[in-house]
């Protein structure tokens, strides 16, 4: 996404999840005089400067209609303003419900001793705002995980994308291996994603 944007004469701001985040987050960039016309999450949930950063998704949706006469006009289509955006080849979501009455104490330590782990083709990306987020290299292929707490929910997320396939199961495999030692972190769902896979 970051290179999509860039290429199109943006700058990307990564920042914490949650929608009033990220429009908090263009609200001070603006206020610092960096100029920021969209503030928008992966969700979709989007607020543009021009429309008080109000997170409106008819607004958003008229802007998309606007666009079309005119590319109609040039013979393009919708798609064809993404056509350049670079698709990762694997993806998967995976939450852990963290058991312990400090939930937040427990997701916390577990996030912070991931930082700690040495294995060859990880490297912890220092362009992050909430969790551990890494970046993958061979022999994990070439992609990124995060590993964060759930704004709302007792749980811990971790998001892992690869842009070359069949590198997302060894990722989770050791993911599964470190978090063996934390026995009030459920991992059954990573278990079931594995065993059928």
């Amino acid at each position: 996404m970051k290179t999509f944007i860039e290429s199109l004469g943006g700058h990307q701001v990564r920042y914490i999840s949650g929608y009033r985040n990220v429009i908090n987050k263009a609200l001070e960039l603006n206020q610092n005089g960096v100029d920021t016309q969209l503030a928008i999450e992966t969700s979709g949930h989007a607020a543009f400067k021009e429309n008080y950063f109000l997170d409106d998704g008819a607004y958003v949706i008229a802007k998309i209609l606007m666009l079309l006469p005119n590319l109609q006009e040039k013979g393009k289509s919708l798609e064809s303003l993404i056509a350049d955006l670079k698709q990762p080849l694997e993806t998967q979501e995976v939450r852990f419900k963290l058991e312990a009455d400090k939930y937040r104490t427990l997701g916390q330590q577990v996030i912070q001793q991931l930082a700690n782990i040495d294995i060859a083709g990880w490297e912890i990306d220092p362009e992050n705002e909430e969790g551990i987020r890494f970046r993958l290299r061979p022999p994990y292929g070439h992609g990124w995980f995060l590993l964060r707490m759930s704004l709302h929910e007792p749980l811990l997320v971790l998001q892992v994308e690869n842009d070359e396939a069949g590198y997302i199961i060894p990722v989770l495999r050791r993911i599964q291996e470190f978090l063996a030692s934390y026995p009030d972190v459920n991992q059954e769902r990573l278990t079931t994603l594995l065993q059928n896979k």
